[in-house]
């Protein structure tokens, strides 16, 4: 993570004065002979903004696809194999539109995007960043994967910060491919806990991050998001990933479903609400 405070300083050029030296006493306007200076090169000043931005980049982070609402109520990814998201958390201490900051990589010039699906946060990291004085929020650049870049500089009125060189390496990972595994139990006693447990494999050559998002049916609502993952996998292991959602007493006779999507697909797991079994008695 990068964290900085940037408040770009006015420039200004310097000038060395020149001046005359000695006087004339000849008819003919002829010098005493101390010569005079040759005036000093004004250096060009460096051009700046008339109002830098107080902005500082709290953190940074990688993301092959990002998770944001695709209706009012469900959550889907968003991104292609070939593309990927830069993920840059400000804070702007004045008015700045997304649209002023840029990142430059591989002589591109890349602008955020002000808009993904049908949502203002991304899942999980938080809401989105838009032109609001004092805003904290996340910047989002698409780009394509991999970046074909050894360096890469974000940049705002004022101010730059150059990515970590960690960073400008998991943005230079090649595409990966997954096999995914979906299970659930077919029912759960009310008040239970219902376990959803997901497994990646990495089947690819390169480490690569798996992203999903979950939305759940039932038992008393008609669709609502739950939650995202995002799994960083190396070629050829597995990572797992779980989840559990624990329905209330009066919901036993009734059943909800997981709905788990990833890029390449999705899975549901239907599971039914039980009742709770009653503890038993001690006999003697």
């Amino acid at each position: 993570m990068n964290r900085r405070s940037v408040l770009a300083a006015l420039a200004t050029g310097t000038a060395a004065l020149a001046g005359c030296l000695g006087d004339s006493d000849g008819e003919n306007g002829d010098d005493d002979g101390v010569p005079t200076p040759e005036p000093t090169p004004t250096a060009s000043p460096t051009p700046t903004p008339e109002n830098p931005v107080d902005l500082t980049v709290e953190a940074v982070t990688v993301a092959p696809q990002v998770v944001t609402l695709d209706t009012p109520d469900s959550i889907a990814t968003y991104g292609g194999r070939d593309a990927q998201f830069l993920l840059v958390e400000v804070t702007v201490a004045e008015d700045l539109a997304p649209a002023d900051l840029t990142l430059t990589a591989g002589g591109e010039e890349y602008e955020p995007r002000e808009w993904i699906g049908e949502g203002l946060s991304l899942y999980p990291y938080g809401d989105l960043y838009f032109a609001t004085e004092g805003e904290t929020g996340w910047v989002a650049f698409e780009l394509p994967k991999p970046l074909g870049s050894s360096s890469a500089t974000l940049d705002w009125p004022g101010g730059s910060d150059d990515l970590a060189g960690a960073v400008v390496g998991a943005l230079n990972r090649e595409p990966t491919s997954f096999d995914v595994t979906v299970e659930a139990p077919a029912e759960v006693p009310a008040d239970s806990p219902a376990t959803l447990s997901v497994s990646v494999a990495n089947t690819g050559d390169a480490t690569g991050t798996f992203v999903g998002a979950l939305n759940r049916t039932g038992p008393s609502v008609a669709y609502t998001p739950e939650t995202a993952t995002e799994l960083t996998v190396e070629p050829g292991a597995t990572d797992t990933w779980e989840y559990s959602y624990t329905p209330d007493l009066e919901d036993a006779g009734a059943a909800f479903t997981f709905v788990f999507v990833w890029r390449d697909g999705d899975e549901r797991r239907e599971i039914g609400i039980v009742e709770p079994e009653e503890s038993g008695s001690d006999s003697s």
